[in-house]
Parts: structure tokens; sequence; C-alpha cells
């Protein structure tokens, strides 16, 4: 077999990995308010992003922020495989999560935009992060997951996982045709007990 042969054989699978690749990105992103399989699984949650002592004009953070699209939550599976989701209007989804037994949170992201710069927050789970077991058929409810960043000379960095039953009523209400309440739902408990976290926040003004 030719070297030349090998290469282009690597490179079109590259591209089929790629590709494939690509397309579980996406599948892993993508709003579905119904199952595809009656074995279909899903992660369901609220990120809310409490933050005081970033006051300063224009990127002030403080309060309670309940409606954030794009914060990045990455779970990782059982085999060490991540994937990211972002969230929409604060809600986040992972569908069939990584075809493993369970999942892990391992980090959470926020990057805010405005015309004369940014700021992110990041948050590293090191460790403590339960192991979210995941069954056939059967929605997981993380409930809410509070991230509470302090700036200023108290900088400090907290996650906490509270409101399940708020998740599932607000599931049921907003979708309440969804195939998804026929599934079993199950309550996971997400960061108990409390976990060791890496954290940093940066911004920059143009």
């Amino acid at each position: 077999m030719s070297m030349r042969y090998m290469l282009l054989r690597l490179g079109r699978l590259g591209m089929i990995f790629g590709v494939a690749g690509l397309l579980f990105a996406c599948a892993s992103t993508t709003f579905r308010v119904e199952p595809e399989t009656a074995q279909a699984g899903l992660v369901v949650g609220r990120i809310v992003l409490k933050a005081s002592g970033f006051s300063s004009h224009p990127f002030s953070m403080t309060g309670t922020h309940t409606e954030l699209t794009g914060v990045e939550l990455t779970f990782e599976n059982s085999i060490g495989v991540e994937t990211t989701v972002k969230s929409r209007d604060g809600y986040f989804f992972l569908y069939d999560a990584l075809d493993s037994d369970y999942v892990h949170l391992t980090r959470l992201y926020f990057k805010r935009t405005r015309s004369n710069g940014w700021r992110t927050f990041e948050t590293r789970v090191v460790d403590g992060s339960e192991r979210i077991r995941l069954k056939p058929g059967t929605v997981m409810n993380i409930g809410i997951v509070e991230w509470i960043v302090r700036g200023g000379g108290s900088a400090s960095w907290n996650v906490q996982n509270v409101g399940h039953h708020e998740i599932e009523s607000w599931f049921r209400e907003t979708f309440h045709e969804s195939g998804w309440l026929g599934a079993n739902w199950e309550t996971a408990r997400l960061l108990t007990p409390a976990p060791r976290l890496r954290w940093e926040w940066h911004y920059e003004y143009h």
C-alpha cells in the first residue's frame, strides 16, 4: 500500500469523523421538545447567575440573572468524553447523554459582550460533582444550578443545586403536550457535597 494511498484514506476517514463530530455537537445543543425514541433519555435544568461586586460600567453583572442565553455547561461521561450545551433563556437540555451510564458537570462558562468590550466568567469543577445516572426513557431533573460569583475585594465563587420542583412544573406548563412528560422523572443531585472549584474572570474594554 503506497504512502499516498494511506494519506488519502486517512484524510477521508478524518473528514468522516469530523462531520460525525460536528453532527454530534449540533445534536447535543439542539432544543428538542419530543423524544426521538421511547428509550431516549434527557437531562434538564436551569442555570442562574447570582453576581455581586461587578458594578463597573458598562459590565454590571450585579443581581440575579435568570434568563441568560449562551451559558456553557460542559459534561463528561464515564470514559472521559465531554460535550458542551448552551443555555437558552436560562434553561439547558442534554439528550441521550453521550451513550454512557452517567455524566458529571466539569465546567461553567459565560461570555458577556458589549459594543465596547467583553467580560468572561468561568468555573471548573475540580471534584465533587455528583454522577448523574442515566436511564432509558427517563428525564433526569437537575433543578436550578445557582452559579454564585462575587467580585471585588472579597472575590469568591460557588455552585449549588436547588429548585427541582420548579423545573418540573415549568416543563409541564410550557410543554404540556410533550412526550417527555410520559417518561419517568427523577431528581438528580448534581453538587452534593459542595464541590472544589477553580475559577477566573476576565474583562476587556475596547
